[in-house]
C-alpha cells in the first residue's frame, strides 16, 4: 500500500492517481477542506482520510509532501518505521523517472505551458505519461516517454537523472531559500551535470548564456547564435505562426491556435 501525506497537494495528487493507474493501491490524508485535486482521486475511490499516526502501517510505502514536517503526527510515525519504505516527494519521483526515457522540464518561467506542450506532442508518437504541477498527470498504459515539470525550490530537481532537460529560463526565484543568482545559477549547472543525454536551453535568455554547464548544449530560440531557431514569426487573434530551422535548415511551418 501506497500513503500520501498531503494527497491534495497539486503534484502529490497527480502522482497518486498515476500509481493507481499503474496498478498499485494508494490511500493517502489531508485537510478536510475541499481542494480541486481531490476530484480525480475520489473518482478512482481512492481513500483520502484526516491525519492520523494510526493511518501509517508498518509495511506502507510512504510519499511524505514537501510542505509538511515532523510536526505534523503521520510523519513523525513515518519516520520511526522499522521497515517502512518513506520518501520525500521528489524522491519517489526520482524513482519513477528511472523507469521511462524521462524528459524534465527546468526553469524559471515557462515550465508548466513547456510540460504540457511537450507532452502533447510526444503522445502523438508514443504512450506518453506526464505530471504537471497544476495538478495534472496521466500515465499511459505501456509508457515510453514520462515528462515531468522539475522544481528548483530547495535543488529538488536533483533527485532526477533524466534522459533529457530543456531549461527555460534563468531568473533569481525562491529568495528565501537561494543567496544571490549566483547560486541559483549554479543549482541549474549541478542539475545539467546528471542529465543523461541532452540538455536544451533558451538560447536568448541572458543568464543562461552566461553559463558554462560543462557539456554541449542544443540552444533554440529567435537569435542567429541558436541550434533551432523560430524565424517569420507573427501573431494574431487567431493564434501565432512561424517557421522552424534546425542548424540553419528549413524543418517546418507551424501554426498554433
Amino acid at each position: 500500500m501506497v500513503h500520501f501525506i498531503g494527497i491534495k497537494g497539486s503534484g502529490m495528487a497527480s502522482l497518486a492517481w498515476i500509481l493507481n493507474d499503474m496498478g498499485e493501491s494508494v490511500k493517502g490524508s489531508d485537510i478536510e477542506k475541499f481542494i480541486f485535486t481531490q476530484k480525480p482521486l475520489e473518482e478512482r475511490n481512492i481513500k483520502i482520510t484526516t491525519f492520523d499516526a494510526d493511518n501509517i502501517q508498518e509495511d506502507d510505502t510512504v510519499i511524505i509532501g514537501n510542505a509538511f514536517d515532523e510536526s505534523n503526527p503521520e510523519v513523525k510515525k513515518a519516520m520511526s518505521l522499522k521497515h517502512g519504505r518513506v520518501y520525500r516527494y521528489h524522491e519517489y519521483l526520482g524513482k519513477l523517472v528511472d523507469q521511462y526515457t524521462s524528459i524534465s522540464v527546468a526553469g524559471c518561467h515557462g515550465k508548466t505551458t513547456t510540460t504540457s506542450m511537450m507532452a502533447h506532442l510526444l503522445g502523438a508518437v508514443a504512450p506518453t505519461g506526464y505530471l504537471i504541477g497544476d495538478g495534472r498527470g496521466d500515465m499511459e498504459k505501456d509508457a515510453h516517454y514520462f515528462v515531468l515539470e522539475s522544481c528548483e525550490y530547495k535543488r529538488h530537481f536533483m533527485a532526477y537523472h533524466p534522459d533529457y532537460a530543456i531549461i527555460t529560463s534563468i531568473d533569481l526565484d525562491h529568495v528565501d531559500y537561494y543567496k544571490d543568482l549566483d547560486d541559483y545559477k549554479q543549482a541549474f549547472i549541478d542539475f545539467a551535470h546528471q542529465v543523461k543525454k541532452h540538455v536544451i536551453v533558451f538560447g536568448d535568455d541572458k543568464n543562461i548564456q552566461e553559463m558554462d554547464f560543462g557539456k554541449e548544449v542544443i540552444k533554440y530560440g529567435f537569435e542567429e547564435h541558436n541550434d533551432v531557431r523560430c524565424i517569420n514569426f507573427s501573431e494574431d487573434e487567431n493564434g501565432m505562426k512561424f517557421d522552424v530551422l534546425i542548424h540553419g535548415k528549413e524543418y517546418g511551418h507551424f501554426e498554433l491556435p
